[in-house]
């Protein structure tokens, strides 16, 4: 048998000789790993590279080459699967997949988040045991009727989640508690003043007369200039604060997201209301009759601050539509009766 490869013929050869002798790491090819993502959940472990290496029983010089620069490094795949394990991270989230958080407000942009791979691993965190921790106190209650228990689930964790992205959001608190000194303005930067211009035009292209398609063109120009501002990576100072803040909402929580006490639903309410006014301008009312049935067989309404149901927005009495008494069909034509 006679196989002819690069110009080289072989001849007389078994098929492993041909194939060669099996090499150590065909089952663990070469995979990539992004170095800022790593060192954000060494960081987020909480010890040192030192550490790490004995707890993998590696090398440390070779766990330091994978952390430094920004460019994407490569390792064994079952290295990198290790890391995930012991860090308590994806090993998607390593190779530099985005951390995929739920329910950001329509006001933020997940983008902003993973432009940071220490804040998005530090309220990804936090987020993930929210969820848990709100999920299991919406099962001890059940509502009347049952079919529309699913969505009103959702909503209620959707909020109560939106809620954690603003309270450990140090720009939101900056916002809500700071003002324009009398005969001062903060000075703009490019990108706002573009967008202020592109808005500017907007109007003027909507209120004279312009044909639909330059209205739209205008319109997805702003769009994508809103989307640019707000998912500007955060600087280091507010990266600080934002970790920091996690830290400290974890520690405040912890009682709660452990089931050793509950978690005051009103309050929250409250913090929503102040942090996430828009969430209250576009946050439909539940405008369907809805009874809440406490662990304990008790019927109450769902604004009941007792429940999580309360983070809702509910009409506090039934809307007008549905108190409108309905039409009364006209009387028939006939003699009138004696009075």
């Amino acid at each position: 048998m006679t196989l002819s490869k690069n110009n080289i013929t072989l001849t007389n050869m078994t098929k492993r000789q041909i194939k060669g002798r099996p090499r150590k790491y065909d089952d663990d090819p070469m995979v990539p790993i992004m170095p800022a993502n790593l060192r954000a959940a060494v960081e987020f472990w909480g010890d040192d590279v030192g550490a790490l290496a004995r707890r993998l029983g590696g090398n440390r010089q070779t766990l330091h080459h994978l952390m430094i620069g920004e460019e994407p490094k490569r390792c064994r795949r079952s290295r990198r699967q290790r890391l995930a394990q012991v860090l308590g991270v994806s090993s998607r989230w390593l190779a530099g997949e985005g951390m995929r958080l739920p329910f950001v407000p329509a006001s933020d942009l997940s983008e902003r988040w993973d432009a940071s791979p220490r804040v998005a691993l530090a309220i990804g965190t936090l987020i993930d045991r929210c969820g848990d921790a709100c999920r299991r106190d919406l099962a001890r209650f059940q509502t009347d009727p049952a079919n529309d228990a699913p969505r009103l689930l959702l909503d209620v964790v959707e909020n109560v989640l939106g809620s954690m992205y603003r309270l450990v959001d140090s720009l939101a608190w900056s916002n809500e508690l700071t003002i324009d000194a009398p005969g001062t303005r903060r000075q703009l930067t490019p990108e706002e003043r573009e967008l202020r211009a592109a808005i500017d035009a907007q109007w003027a292209l909507e209120h004279g007369g312009a044909d639909e398609a330059t209205r739209h063109k205008a319109g997805v120009r702003t769009a994508l200039l809103v989307r640019r501002i707000r998912a500007r990576p955060l600087h280091k100072e507010h990266e600080d604060a934002a970790i920091a803040l996690v830290r400290a909402f974890t520690l405040i929580l912890d009682p709660w997201l452990r089931g050793a006490m509950d978690l005051r639903y009103d309050r929250l309410a409250a913090i929503i209301r102040v942090f996430m006014p828009g969430a209250e301008i576009v946050m439909p009312y539940t405008e369907r009759p809805v009874a809440i049935v406490m662990p304990t067989g008790e019927r109450v309404e769902p604004a009941d601050p007792r429940t999580p149901f309360v983070v809702l927005r509910w009409y506090p009495t039934a809307p007008a539509a549905l108190t409108k008494k309905p039409k009364q069909p006209p009387p028939k034509k006939g003699k009138r009766h004696a009075r």
